[in-house]
């Protein structure tokens, strides 16, 4: 069907979304024509269940369960805008609510070349490939999806992320803070040679609390990680397809931050990571000193909360070696299910503790209209 450019087309539906590592967003299943724009419909999905079964001093274990909704309209042209408009929404198990979260998605995004521009609603927290001592992948299954502005750029060479994450506006009333975490991420590939890559990734975020007219004082947590990261590519029809070492040094400082004895802490982060045809091996290590990472990071990675106590311990060191398996499995065109076991094992204290997750993705596009170019 061919129809003027100008038609204005509204639809509201019900699909299932999650941003994520897993997931979902991205997915074209339709080519978009070369000579003339075109609406397409997605939809994104995800059914999950995710189990932490910690009982040791520093945070408590629990489970969530449920599914994430996100059906959006894509228009596409050929200047390389896209615009898409949809609806988020998130069903636990259980719950006794119809809905858990629901909100509206409309994002603009400009592309040229390498470089993209997104304002409005994010592709997910993931996508700037964070660590989780800075960033923990469960806020995708806790949290409403990423709201601000994101400039990309990604060769071959060079990932380079700068974004804005707005959480909350300031609401005097009720003495609500804004809150806000800006962003930015870099890997650069400075040595690459056959088979033998070396990278050197640098991150930095800065989360904010404050605002006028309210009794919560505000504060700024700036936290970041430099490292170095080195891969050897081993081949796509082989049983082991890469092997990835890492070393990073991770800091933080809270500015202004009221009731923190202790303001600053820092610690080493390191990774050996191997890709193989059926699964993904992940060792990690962890020491560190009075390191916190706020609402932002996981909280096994953290010493400035003990759970216990509802205190700052004073023990503020922490020592961890972790084992990450990571299974995805393509089931079907558009149908993913993933698995995740991390356990791990606390050095210092000598306690055996564990996460599990498994994640079922289903995402589709298909083409409703193609709009000729006036």
């Amino acid at each position: 069907m061919r129809i003027p450019q100008k038609l204005i087309l509204c639809m509201v539906c019900l699909s299932m979304g999650y941003h994520g590592e897993r997931a979902i967003g991205n997915l074209e299943l339709v080519e978009r024509s070369s000579k003339d724009a075109t609406l397409l419909f997605n939809c994104n999905t995800c059914s999950f269940i995710k189990n932490n079964e910690y009982f040791g001093p520093y945070l408590e274990g629990h489970t969530i369960a449920g599914y994430q909704l996100n059906p959006h309209l894509n228009y596409n042209t050929v200047a390389g805008i896209v615009t898409k408009l949809g609806v988020f929404v998130q069903q636990d198990w259980a719950s006794t609510k119809f809905f858990a979260q629901v909100s509206p998605t409309f994002t603009l995004q400009y592309q040229s070349g390498v470089n993209t521009f997104l304002i409005g609603t994010l592709d997910g927290i993931d996508q700037h490939r964070l660590l989780s001592p800075l960033s923990a992948s469960e806020r995708m299954l806790t949290e409403m999806p990423e709201t601000g502005f994101r400039i990309h750029h990604l060769s071959k060479t060079t990932f380079a992320d700068l974004w804005l994450h707005w959480l909350t506006l300031l609401d005097k009333k009720k003495g609500i803070p804004e809150e806000l975490i800006a962003g930015f991420s870099l890997e650069q590939v400075l040595v690459q040679i056959d088979n033998f890559t070396m990278q050197l990734p640098f991150q930095l975020l800065l989360y904010h609390q404050g605002g006028q007219g309210i009794l919560i004082k505000d504060y700024s947590l700036l936290m970041g990680a430099i490292g170095n990261r080195i891969k050897f590519h081993i081949g796509a029809n082989s049983i082991f397809r890469e092997l990835s070492l890492a070393l990073y040094y991770v800091m933080n400082q809270y500015i202004k931050k009221p009731h923190i004895p202790v303001k600053r802490g820092h610690g080493l982060y390191g990774e050996v990571i191997c890709n193989t045809a059926w699964l993904i091996f992940k060792i990690s290590y962890w020491n560190a000193y009075s390191f916190s990472s706020g609402k932002i990071g996981h909280p096994i990675y953290q010493t400035n909360y003990c759970r216990e106590t509802k205190a700052q311990p004073k023990d503020l060191y922490r020592h961890l070696i972790f084992l990450h398996l990571i299974g995805t499995y393509h089931i079907a065109n558009g149908l993913t299910l993933v698995l995740h076991i991390d356990p791990y094992y606390d050095l210092k204290h000598r306690l055996f503790e564990h996460e599990a997750g498994l994640y079922l993705n289903y995402n589709i596009a298909f083409k409703l209209l193609e709009l000729e170019n006036n």
